[in-house]
């Protein structure tokens, strides 16, 4: 019997099944996986700039399509992939892609699908998702990051300076030039950080501990002009993700993350902000 060729064009027929965000097309991709079990892992090429170098995994994660993700991952889908499109100077690994879309559903409060997407993240670890896998990066600007300083960026980008954790007694003794606090419990959400929390205490169960000691807290810091009259009147304030993460390091490890304590660093730069913000015409 002679065995079916996988065309393009069928390719592009499964891709087109995967982004399809109006129907559910799983029983049709599950068919076609039957027929051609490589498309679990074929890669997007020549259809669209923006998801050029995409695997199949990657394609159905981005689109938030969890439910087919997890049938490719079930089929063979390699959850260890990074895209290398030349399209794109940086590549990460398609679990920074995952972090990036359970983000977006935390923050719409999409709890069903998130978790929908804790089940997705078991098919990982059952499938041997790599923990010490770093992004590939050319542009000359941006570093290459680890898990954890993915998930410290991806969460902060967003989730950002609004919700934050009290800690009066974070430096000893108190210094009032640098407060690290929550804006009030009417700005707090108690289940978005507590999806938050599931995901770095998941990855800090997995990842070893130098890779922690590779985050900077430093690197995390936000000194955006949009941020800097809130810092001016209020102090300088930690990202949530950033807190989280230092808290949860020092429960697990004892340590806390290398500069989280930098007091001279965080005043060097919030007098050197303030000072080029105030030229810029802002009036205390």
């Amino acid at each position: 019997m002679k065995s079916k060729i996988l065309t393009k064009a069928k390719e592009r027929e499964f891709f087109k099944l995967i982004k399809d965000e109006e129907f559910d097309y799983s029983a049709e991709i599950k068919e076609m996986l039957n027929e051609f079990p490589e498309l679990s892992n074929s890669i997007v090429t020549g259809i669209a700039k923006g998801i050029d170098g995409f695997s199949s995994l990657k394609l159905a994660i981005r689109f938030y399509n969890f439910d087919v993700a997890k049938i490719l991952v079930q089929n063979g889908a390699d959850v260890n992939y990074i895209e290398s499109s030349e399209v794109r100077q940086n590549h990460s690994p398609i679990f920074f892609d995952f972090m990036e879309i359970m983000r977006d559903l935390i923050e719409v409060k999409n709890y069903g699908e998130v978790e929908n997407g804790f089940e997705l993240w078991d098919l990982f670890d059952s499938n041997g998702l790599n923990y010490t896998q770093k992004s590939n990066t050319t542009d000359g600007v941006n570093p290459p990051n680890n898990f954890v300083q993915a998930f410290i960026r991806l969460v902060g980008a967003k989730y950002g300076n609004k919700h934050l954790v009290h800690n009066e007694t974070k430096y000893n003794p108190p210094n009032p030039f640098v407060s690290i606090f929550r804006f009030s419990s009417e700005s707090q959400d108690d289940k978005k950080e507590s999806c938050y929390r599931h995901m770095a205490e998941r990855l800090l169960d997995q990842v070893n501990i130098d890779i922690l000691k590779e985050v900077d807290a430093n690197k995390f810091r936000s000194w955006s002009s949009n941020i800097l009259p809130f810092y001016i009147e209020n102090g300088f304030v930690d990202n949530y993700s950033l807190t989280l993460v230092n808290e949860l390091t020092k429960k697990k490890y004892g340590f806390e993350l290398r500069n989280i304590n930098d007091l001279d660093y965080l005043r060097e730069r919030f007098d050197n902000k303030i000072t080029r913000f105030a030229n810029n015409g802002y009036k205390t």
